[in-house]
């Protein structure tokens, strides 16, 4: 049957929610429409949901052909997408995706539906806000540096950390989602 209007404006939150927590793309691209085997968080298959010993893990292919295997830390996202891949069904040509009625312009709708009236925020600027986040948290682990030749390999250290959440190189990751340091 049809879905009703809450859960296509549910999913689309729950992509929302998917792409806050664990800084993936959507997978609306043109390169990822052009290239079947590339996904992204609004359009993940049913078969990419694992869950092993307990956790929930995310295993497909997105832009560029990278590899993804997530483990989904956060319990409420984990939940959501063990319950959406029970849910899916093979209907209209989905091929059992976890959120069929996402697309992109819905989910800018939503997002925009949540931002201030002053502010038009991107699906981006949450992968921005996750990369930067990551960035912090992972230096406050680290000691001062104690000359320039330490700080440059902490940058890199701290870019590689970034990248693989991101899915990105760490010259992207220090270039497009680490404040400056």
């Amino acid at each position: 049957g049809q879905r009703s209007m809450n859960d296509k404006t549910s999913q689309n939150f729950d992509v929302l929610a998917l792409v806050d927590s664990t800084g993936l793309r959507p997978g609306f691209g043109a390169s990822d429409m052009a290239e079947a085997w590339s996904y992204g968080a609004g359009t993940l298959l049913a078969s990419h949901v694992k869950q092993r010993g307990g956790k929930v893990f995310l295993d497909f292919v997105g832009k560029m052909g990278v590899s993804h295997s997530r483990e989904i830390l956060d319990p409420k996202v984990a939940a959501m997408l063990l319950r959406r891949r029970k849910q899916a069904k093979d209907v209209g040509g989905n091929a059992m995706r976890l959120f069929p009625s996402v697309r992109d312009y819905t989910l800018a709708n939503a997002l925009d539906s949540v931002s201030p009236r002053e502010r038009h925020y991107k699906i981006k600027d949450l992968r921005t806000l996750k990369g930067a986040s990551t960035a912090v948290h992972v230096m406050a682990s680290m000691k001062i540096p104690r000359d320039e030749k330490a700080l440059q390999k902490q940058r890199i250290a701290v870019a590689k950390d970034v990248a693989s959440i991101l899915g990105n190189g760490h010259a992207v990751a220090l270039k497009s989602y680490i404040p400056p340091f």
